[in-house]
């Protein structure tokens, strides 16, 4: 008889499956906490589905890009009414693309593709007859118009964009539209929601689409100074992530606690956020660095990271978007680490102190060391997990605590 099966490490992330119908077929779809709409099928996405089956041609339609796809619901759909159609999946979210991707599975869905990365990264020249986005709220003027902007330029001839966007931001969106030289023929609103069908003008000149591939610039928020005790360094800041400003507390602590660890050789980053542990890391402890290592949830914390490290002259050995601190275990050779540093993105009702812990076991060599900071409380929950290692140094402020642990 065939052993047990092990469990998917993604499985405590889907906190719910939901049915759908679109276009006659009947879909399901695993939700997670850990992303958007995490109890149902959102309003905005429901309203562009149907204006997507009352007013797109589907069997016309060879190539679709799912925009910021979360678990995927909109291409999914798209791709079982059109089966003979490539779908691409694209989300900088790590987490959303792995479950987009059993969301594909689960749906019987061949001809799916999926990529981390900021929109229109890693598509090289490629061009869409369908382009779908439930547009993020949150991702920042500047983004948004280059998101907004781009769209044009990657639809084919005969190509259509169908986005949703929140209400408050609709003349925003359709502003933007017309000023890409965009021709609108759908409009439809709700009291929550716009979706938005628009094409290329054919009397307009598009943008090459090479001038536009893996453009970081609209990211770019502002050059910053940070200082920590004796050591400062710069960092160009990002829209859409946290510490663009000021430091928080967490990381203050976690800096505090390397004051007593003379940190060297092979060092791996978790979640490197605008990239403040590394470059600090670089700028305090200089050439007794080897290597730096990357891994992170958020492709745009990697984006980030190995820019400002590149203006310090660092290159890091490997760069890892991953689902969770479950898939760390993979990303490095076992014990080649001299140091872990780990900033967990908490997932309700999906602890990531077994993944980290496990992984840490794995990577460190003996007397290596892991560095984790986070809430009091996260914190707390993993130290008492703890097996094989020892806290060597804590640190607490205003509900946020670092803790450094040596393998035993």
């Amino acid at each position: 008889m065939p052993g047990p099966v092990d469990p998917d490490p993604l499985d405590p992330y889907c906190s719910k499956t939901v049915g759908l119908k679109f276009s006659g077929v009947d879909l399901t779809f695993e939700l997670s906490h850990g992303l958007f709409s995490s109890f149902a099928i959102d309003a905005g996405t429901r309203l562009l589905l149907k204006t997507v089956a009352q007013r797109i041609d589907l069997d016309a339609i060879d190539g679709c890009l799912d925009l910021g796809c979360g678990v995927g619901v909109l291409g999914i759909c798209v791709a079982r009414r059109a089966p003979r159609s490539s779908v691409v999946l694209q989300d900088r979210d790590a987490l959303a693309v792995a479950i987009a991707g059993r969301n594909a599975k689960a749906n019987a869905c061949d001809g799916v593709s999926l990529d981390c990365g900021l929109g229109f990264w890693h598509l090289g020249d490629r061009v869409f007859d369908l382009i779908l986005s439930n547009i993020p709220a949150k991702a920042g003027a500047p983004v948004l118009r280059h998101l907004l902007g781009t769209m044009a330029n990657r639809l084919t001839p005969e190509g259509r964009a169908a986005i949703v966007v929140v209400a408050p931001l609709a003349p925003f969106a359709l502003e933007t539209v017309n000023q890409a030289a965009c021709v609108v023929d759908h409009q439809e609103s709700t009291p929550s929601h716009t979706v938005l069908h628009f094409h290329r003008d054919v009397n307009q000149t598009p943008i090459p689409v090479a001038a536009r591939s893996e453009d970081r610039a609209p990211y770019v928020r502002a050059t910053t100074r940070f200082s920590h005790g004796p050591i400062s360094y710069t960092l160009e800041t990002v829209y859409g992530l946290r510490e663009f400003d000021t430091l928080d507390y967490a990381t203050t602590l976690a800096f505090d606690l390397l004051g007593v660890l003379h940190a060297r050789g092979r060092i791996l980053v978790w979640n490197p956020g605008q990239g403040h542990m590394p470059v600090y890391l670089c700028s305090s402890q200089g050439n007794e660095i080897a290597e730096i290592h990357l891994a992170g949830v958020d492709f745009l914390e990697l984006v980030a990271t190995n820019r400002n490290l590149g203006a310090v002259d660092v290159m890091p050995s490997t760069s890892a978007a991953l689902p969770c601190e479950a898939y760390l275990e993979g990303c490095c050779p076992e014990g080649s680490m001299d140091l872990i540093c780990a900033s967990p993105h908490p997932v309700p009702r999906a602890g990531w102190q077994a993944g980290l812990s496990s992984a840490a076991a794995r990577l460190l060599r003996p007397g290596g060391c892991l560095l984790v900071s986070g809430s009091s409380t996260e914190i707390q929950r993993y130290v008492q997990q703890q097996r094989g290692a020892q806290v060597i140094g804590s640190r607490k402020l205003y509900g946020h605590r670092a803790v450094l642990l040596r393998k035993l």
